[in-house]
């Protein structure tokens, strides 16, 4: 069994031919110089160092990674609700300005997506994906931090896409031909994503430098067994993998990895945070020394010292405590044997860890226990053509979406007829899971004809554009009167939910559906899936989440629960998530509700404390169906609890065929807890919200009627109801004509 190779970063600690030959003499196997921090004039003396010390030089390119630019000064500080401009040109990165490479990768973003940056340093949300004249994208600080130059970046997609980049860069073309002409016989390709990257760099070395592919990212996992049957060696980055793979996975992640390369014949390298912690000290951490011991007994075959040689104080004592370490865990491995290895290949295990990494086991689990995520992006040209398309209006659009992403886990499409009769009848879907609101698509009749049970169609918007794709599972008539019976114990027309129903068309259409495309406007940018919050979620290691829905701005009495509500259970973070789909007439417009959430992430909500994003969606004034089913897409984003004020969604109507003595038992089939607040008034003796529990008492309200005339007549209300900021805004904007109400 040989011992474990020893590969040594070079840098500003070990930048002279002294340094070098210290290392060749405590038997260091290899050197190596990041080109994402070394010019090619310092690889070249690097490559000279080695040759002239006599230690196998090895060039380790740059690659596809997506990188930040150059700031004006060290670092620089991102405020929590800021706007940012994103640019891929020589922009300096500022307070407001932040430069991303390389140049066209902002092409590549969509509204949604968030960016995070220098390992969740600083998190960006992308809002408007076209460039503005200066040729920037438009994004909002998440979650606030400072920065340096030139730090890795990650970048989570709403639709789940991967970024399309070269694995080398110009920089890597021109390292390469400098290797070659210098002798150098070994290459580490960062960012390998597939089998074809390996191949391209054999073409550019020549055939004259041994590959080892470095597995830093979730494609190179996807494509693992490819890649090591092509390659001559592997490399886990555990820092880089670590953007992209929860934390805690890692360990098995790199055995698993280990395990695959060496039923191949294939040795491994392992990097990242060996020895940190001797950076400034000359001991390093006990978890440190275990880590690499458990690294040589999961039979790594190479061990590479980055930061520890490269910029720390102690780089040869580094090396040595690496040397000792490998030879007391050599002399005991024989007890240990290699029981402890895992056959990823028969096991499946890199693709199970994989597949775990999307539930966050940290956080409550989705609705169901599985995260639904149907995204499918399909290029116009791939369309099929014989395929029937379906219109569908702007709600229909919405669940759409809503299914695809999760949101409404563990549903994976429109509703049947026997499970919209157990959803009706018995709360619950045909396995038992609770579900408390029909999704339905409806469809004309004149469209009938040209659909089969057992086929597919496209669902395509009123503009023509194609959304998604239907497996057609059943066609059957929409009873109208059914539904309202069930949903609103009521068939009035002034019922605003019956009145909904009614508009729909004659007949339902059943089938499980994928996302193509999103239905893009002006504030699609702002809302976030559940697969994305529950990585930021995890990222920020909240557990404790509480999420507040509403389809208003704010006003005070929104603050006072939303605070207490941190308070009273002690939480990690507040989800704000208000409504900002399909309104009826005198709600607020999407905008308005949107920039009044800005400014309090901005100015009033504690720091670190919240999240917001929009729920694409839109009332069915279902009352306590509605209520159970909003708090169930939440615990879908990842929040463990649920706020419920007076009259959620009109759940204290008494056209409604849930009552509230029915909650508690259907409740008790839910994971998320249910925060339930009664009438929150302002008392002009306290001078401050309190929940009230009946009308009696000195108390001042504002109907949400009586703030619209206000506003609309420029009286703005008073700051107990509203905070003059946002009251102002409204009625300026009122006054310069922007529609800030539904007509």
């Amino acid at each position: 069994m040989n011992d474990p190779f020893i590969m040594v970063t070079l840098g500003p600690s070990t930048d002279n031919v002294e340094a070098l030959k210290k290392l060749k003499s405590q038997n260091v196997n290899f050197v190596r110089a990041n080109l994402s921090h070394t010019s090619i004039e310092d690889l070249d003396n690097f490559i000279s160092l080695a040759n002239s010390a006599q230690i196998p030089f090895v060039l380790d390119t740059e690659g596809s990674q997506v990188r930040t630019g150059i700031n004006k000064t060290d670092d620089v500080f991102y405020n929590e609700g800021d706007e940012i401009f994103i640019h891929d040109d020589d922009t300096l990165c500022d307070e407001k300005n932040l430069t991303l490479t390389p140049v066209g990768i902002i092409d590549q973003l969509e509204p949604g997506d968030l960016i995070y940056v220098d390992f969740n340093s600083v998190v960006i949300s992308i809002i408007d994906s076209k460039r503005s004249k200066d040729g920037a994208l438009l994004g909002i600080v998440k979650s606030a931090g400072s920065t340096g130059s030139n730090k890795g970046v990650f970048i989570d997609s709403f639709m789940n896409r991967r970024l399309d980049m070269d694995v080398m860069t110009e920089k890597d073309v021109r390292a390469i031909e400098l290797g070659l002409k210098r002798n150098v016989s070994i290459i580490a390709l960062s960012f390998v994503r597939r089998a074809s990257d390996i191949r391209l760099a054999r073409e550019l070395t020549k055939g004259k430098m041994k590959i080892i592919s470095k597995i830093e990212c979730v494609d190179a996992l996807d494509n693992l067994m490819e890649i090591i049957d092509e390659t001559d060696y592997l490399l886990i980055d555990r820092g880089d993998l670590s953007k992209e793979i929860s934390i805690e996975k890692i360990p098995i992640l790199q055995k698993a990895i280990i395990s695959a390369a060496l039923n191949k014949g294939k040795e491994t390298f392992v990097a990242t945070n060996l020895l940190e912690s001797m950076l400034d000290s000359k001991m390093p951490t006990r978890a440190e020394v275990h880590d690499v011991s458990q690294t040589i007994i999961s039979g790594a075959g190479g061990l590479i010292l980055a930061a520890e040689t490269a910029i720390g104080k102690n780089p040869y004592l580094c090396v040595n405590m690496i040397r000792k370490i490998i030879n007391e865990t050599r002399r005991f491995q024989s007890i240990e044997g290699d029981s402890i290895k895992i056959d990823s290949l028969k096991d499946g295990l890199i693709q199970k860890v994989l597949s775990d990494a999307k539930d966050d086991l940290h956080l409550i689990s989705p609705h169901g226990g599985e995260l639904v995520d149907s995204i499918i992006r399909m290029p116009d040209e791939e369309l099929n053509k014989d395929l029937p398309i379906i219109k569908i209006g702007v709600m229909a659009q919405a669940d759409l979406e809503q299914i695809s992403t999760g949101v409404y886990s563990p549903l994976n499409g429109f509703m049947d007829s026997k499970t919209l009769d157990s959803v009706l009848l018995d709360y619950k879907l045909p396995n038992d899971i609770l579900w408390t609101i029909p999704i339905l698509l409806d469809v004309d009749e004149s469209q009938l004809s040209s659909l089969n049970e057992g086929s597919s169609a496209y669902l395509a918007g009123e503009d023509g554009e194609i959304r998604g794709l239907i497996e057609i599972s059943e066609i059957y008539p929409n009873d109208k009167m059914k539904l309202c019976k069930y949903l609103f114990n009521t068939n009035e027309n002034s019922h605003p939910g019956v009145s909904q129903i009614y508009r729909m068309k004659d007949h339902l259409i059943a089938g499980k559906v994928s996302l193509l495309k999103r239905a893009m406007t002006e504030i699609s940018g702002y809302a976030v899936t559940p697969k994305l919050t529950r990585k930021y979620f995890q990222s920020k290691n909240w557990t404790k989440i509480i999420g507040f829905h509403s389809r208003n701005v704010i006003h005070m009495a929104h603050e006072h629960i939303q605070m207490e509500a941190l308070k009273r259970l002690s939480a990690d973070a507040l989800f704000v998530h208000p409504v900002i789909g399909e309104k009826k007439k005198g709600d607020y417009m999407p905008q308005s509700i949107i920039d009044s959430y800005m400014f309090m992430s901005k100015k009033i909500y504690p720091r670190g404390k919240t999240f917001f994003s929009t729920f694409s969606t839109f009332s069915r004034y279902a009352g306590y169906r509605e209520l159970l089913f909003t708090a169930l897409c939440r615990q879908n984003f990842g929040c463990s609890h649920f706020i419920v004020g007076r009259d959620h969604t009109q759940s204290d109507s008494d056209k409604t065929s849930l009552t509230k003595d029915m909650i508690d038992g259907l409740q008790s089939q839910m994971k998320i807890e249910i925060e339930y607040f009664g009438n929150v008034k302002f008392s002009k003796e306290k001078n401050k919200y309190i929940e009230t529990h009946g009308d009696e008492g000195d108390y001042l309200e504002i109907s949400g009627s009586e703030a619209r005339e206000m506003i609309m007549n420029s009286i703005k209300p008073p700051d107990w109801f509203m905070r003059d900021e946002i009251s102002e805004s409204l009625i300026k904007s009122y006054e310069e004509g922007r529609k800030i109400f539904v007509e």
